[in-house]
């Protein structure tokens, strides 16, 4: 994995960034999508705070406001 990347994927979320609620309905689709399998739920939250960010990026916000 590159530096960067993995420089983003370790920063913090926070409150203010990213909605909670909106992180749990995407991390449920996203383990449904994967066949809702035991454990490894905190994959799920991780890819859908990155999916969040990415999302951000796209839309135009600076690094610094995701």
């Amino acid at each position: 994995m590159p530096a960067v990347l993995q420089y983003e994927l370790e920063a913090p979320v926070t409150d203010e960034v990213i909605d909670r609620d909106e992180l749990g309905r995407l991390a449920s689709w996203h383990w449904e999508m994967r066949g809702s399998p035991e454990g490894g739920q905190g994959e799920d939250w991780f890819w859908a705070e990155e999916e969040l960010r990415r999302q951000r990026l796209a839309a135009g916000n600076e690094p610094d406001e995701i």
